[in-house]
């Protein structure tokens, strides 16, 4: 279990949790699963890379993602638990996951 950020988008009268830095969309129902952004042929989270799905130990840390391009169909933000589950990597603040829900 950890802490994070998503960003509360407005598309097609519904309310959906984006990421707070990409844009990609957390499907209700649907574990988000991770993959390299960096353009490397491996499974995310890799030790080496900075894939994975982020999660914070504390949340306190999070409030630097409070704030960011918010679109016009970005309506907020909002910090929640989540659930990290298959490969994960432990780091200084938090974890990087190759699976996770909103809890």
């Amino acid at each position: 279990m950890g802490w994070r950020v998503w960003r509360v988008v407005l598309l097609g009268g519904r309310l959906r949790l984006w990421s707070a830095v990409y844009d990609e969309e957390w499907v209700p129902g649907e574990p988000f699963a991770a993959e390299c952004r960096q353009g490397h042929a491996h499974a995310a989270p890799a030790e080496g890379c900075s894939c994975g799905v982020y999660a914070l130990r504390d949340p306190d840390g999070l409030r630097r993602y409070l704030v960011g391009r918010d679109d016009p169909w970005v309506v907020g933000r909002v910090i929640g638990e989540v659930e990290l589950w298959g490969d994960v990597v432990e780091g200084e603040l938090g974890w990087r996951a190759s699976h996770a829900y909103p809890r």
